[in-house]
């Protein structure tokens, strides 16, 4: 359970999991990642076998179908050169009204011309709606539309003459029934006439054929012309058409004779393999002319999806342009076809990638252009990838029922095996909860004659130890107290000087010690400066220095300014009672805050540092004796006196700073010492003591304290 320490029963259960089931998983993730990678190759290997046979069919596909387009261009012309034949031969001859007699219920009427069963393709027209409905048409007769104005008896010959047309516009449309889907004569006069009858026109207010493109730019060029796609006015759809001018026989303009297909069918016969006739685009393009506006890019005549638009037919149908997001691939298909070379590449189409296959592009003449989604082409080795990834998902559904019963065997096998260990362990556990509430007398009772037995007897000892610990560190803490109840509790208050002093035991209690004792017994502002050190740290030292103390406060008074004979006493009182070995370095000075003058005796104690605020120099108070302890008949010297300037330094401390080491086993020293003061000259006693420990404490950078810290800074004001 989290947060808790797993019990022996779970590490059992660990244990005997670890046994059954590392090596079960270890084997199913090595069949799981040999599998995978079986499959990524197989697939990889597949998708470039897929990939470099739709290359070749796409390469195929585009060469027959610009043979198919070559073949139905040429066809159509010739057959809609014959239809103008045709029709300018009808308009050279007699009018014969008699072909009216009918009119105009069934204008054209051909009873011997033989109708097709079912018609070509489905024929549509707008309904109410606007949805598109079927309508039907009649083979064997002629529809017509007379534009607004125009009368039937201006145009009643030319009428006549074209009834007969039935049958050869009839005997072309079985010519080429996948691809013909009007067929019409437009006369200047204003009159149409189109095979098959059916349908209704629009308005003649709003419609006249006279003003359509393929009626305009076949009279502009009087000539055979192609025309970019348009929505028929019948039924609605999107048509190519192509048209020709008729004469009469004195060379003046009849008018224009035309075909329309439907772009439904004109993709007919471009068949593709089953798995992408749903899925490729495929295009009918012209190169751009030289007079086509920017961009100068393909322009796509017809087109798969042109068949879906729903537009009517007054507005202009915009064409769109043959464009890929990869547009530096598909400049280099379009030079290749420019070249003469039809080919195929691999680029994205509408955010998918897709190969791109492209005929030949001859100037003024479409070419084919197949677009296949990449995902249909590789589907196979997708599925393949995917089956075998499934079958591996498969087999580790098994590995893992497998591993949830050898889960619960191993419970059971835990649960039973671990009785035995569980209980004496039960057992220290209660009793330890009860130790660590205080209760030291908690004992257990373990026969197992094992290593557990042992544990029970060591832990039936450790109870009276902590017992006599937690005594010893009760006292520890008292004795803490004490020492720092002995120490200054704040520095004093001066005229001239700012003072400030602190120890930093490296143990709960310390051997440095530094007091102020006020001496005003002997003269006022006279105030007694100590700092001292016994060897060693803890609770001796502790002892020693408040011994020390006391003998130095008690004498300090009675002693005055005689410091040789009071560093006489402290010495004869540790000599008796340190042990040997041990000793105590002491620094006492008496400084005069109306004079700023000070004498001092230094008992083998670091020097203390005088720092000089003009020369910005360090100076030494120098030792005046020997260590406090070592000789009874040691004899002690005085320092001084010595006078201070405004803004002057005197620091004593203790060796804990200068001999304090990093992890490199480096000392901080006296210099880095002088540096920081240096650099804190200016702010309090008590900023200097702070930037002091701080320098220290960085230098130090998480190494241990292995010794006592004191200092005590005196600043002149």
């Amino acid at each position: 359970m989290l947060g808790k320490r797993l019990k022996m029963r779970g590490k059992m259960l660990l244990l005997l999991l670890s046994i059954a089931l590392i090596p079960m998983i270890a084997s199913s993730a090595i069949h799981r990642v040999s599998m995978l990678f079986l499959g990524n190759h197989l697939a990889a290997d597949t998708r470039t076998t897929l990939t470099e046979n739709a290359i070749r069919s796409l390469q195929q596909l585009v060469e027959e179908y610009e043979e198919i387009m070559r073949l139905n261009k040429n066809g159509l012309e010739l057959a809609l050169r014959f239809q103008a034949q045709e029709v300018e031969r009808r308009l050279a001859g007699p009018a014969d009204l008699g072909q009216l007699s009918s009119f105009p219920e069934e204008y054209g009427r051909d009873e011997g011309l033989e109708a097709p069963q079912e018609p070509f393709r489905e024929y549509l027209q707008a309904g109410p709606t606007g949805d598109l409905e079927p309508i039907s048409v009649n083979y064997r007769q002629q529809g017509y539309f007379l534009c607004e104005g125009v009368k039937f008896e201006e145009v009643a010959d030319d009428m006549s003459r074209l009834a007969s047309m039935t049958r050869v516009y009839g005997e072309l449309a079985r010519f080429n029934p996948e691809l013909i889907y009007w067929q019409y004569t437009t006369l200047e006069k204003g009159v149409l006439t189109i095979y098959p009858a059916g349908g209704t026109f629009p308005d003649p207010n709003s419609f006249d054929p006279r003003q359509r493109q393929w009626y305009v730019r076949a009279k502009e060029e009087d000539a055979l012309t192609w025309h970019q796609p348009i929505i028929d006015v019948v039924s609605k759809k999107t048509i190519l058409q192509i048209s020709t001018p008729v004469r009469y026989p004195d060379g003046a303009w009849a008018g224009v004779t035309a075909m329309d297909i439907a772009l439904t069918d004109i993709f007919q016969n471009w068949q593709l393999p089953a798995p992408w006739s749903e899925v490729a685009e495929r295009l009918l393009a012209v190169p751009a002319s030289p007079d086509q506006p920017a961009p100068q890019k393909p322009l796509i005549i017809a087109k798969t999806s042109y068949r879906d638009l729903q537009q009517t037919w007054e507005t202009p149908l915009e064409l769109q342009y043959l464009e890929s997001e990869d547009q530096e691939e598909l400049d280099a298909l379009l030079r290749d076809a420019e070249a003469g070379r039809s080919g195929v590449r691999q680029m994205r189409f509408e955010g998918r990638e897709a190969l791109w296959a492209c005929g030949v592009c001859r100037p003024e003449e479409p070419f084919p252009v197949i677009i296949v989604p990449y995902d249909n082409i590789i589907a196979q080795a997708t599925a393949a990838e995917q089956y075998i990834i499934s079958k591996t998902n498969q087999g580790l559904i098994i590995t893992g029922v497998i591993m949830i019963i050898v889960f619960a065997a191993a419970a059971l096998a835990a649960i039973l095996s671990s009785r035995s260990v569980t209980r004496p362990i039960s057992e220290l556990v209660a009793a330890g909860k009860k130790l660590s509430l205080g209760d030291f007398k908690a004992r257990v009772n373990i026969r197992t004659g094992d290593e557990l037995q042992e544990l029970g007897e060591i832990f039936n000892d450790t109870g009276p130890k902590l017992q006599e610990r937690q005594r010893i560190k009760h006292s520890l803490a008292l004795v803490t107290a004490i020492q720092q109840h002995l120490l200054p509790q704040e520095a004093p208050r001066l005229q001239n000087f700012d003072i400030f002093g602190q120890c930093r035991y490296c143990d709960e209690t310390g051997g440095d010690y530094y007091d102020f004792i006020e001496l005003v017994e002997i003269a006022e502002g006279k105030i007694g400066l100590t700092v001292g050190d016994i060897t060693g740290h803890g609770l001796g030292a502790a002892f020693l220095m408040a011994s020390a103390r006391g003998v130095l406060r008690s004498d300090a008074v009675r002693r005055g300014t005689d410091l040789p004979r009071l560093f006489g006493d402290l010495n004869s009182h540790l000599v008796r009672d340190l042990e040997e070995g041990r000793f105590m370095t002491l620094f006492y000075a008496i400084l005069d805050d109306k004079d700023r003058t000070l004498i001092w005796a230094s008992a083998g104690h670091d020097p203390a540092l005088w720092y000089h605020k003009d020369s910005g120099q360090f100076e030494e108070l120098p030792n005046t004796g020997l260590p406090l302890g070592v000789l009874p008949e040691a004899s002690f010297e005085q320092g001084g006196p010595v006078t201070f300037q405004s803004g002057d330094i005197l620091l004593v401390g203790t060796d804990g700073i200068w001999e304090a080491i990093n992890s490199s086993y480096e000392m901080f020293g006296k210099q880095r010492f002088y540096d920081t003061v240096r650099a804190h000259h200016d702010v309090s006693a008590a900023k200097i003591y702070t930037a002091v420990i701080r320098a220290v404490h960085d230098f130090c950078a998480g190494a241990p304290q292995m010794d006592d810290i004191t200092l005590l800074t005196l600043k002149v004001l």
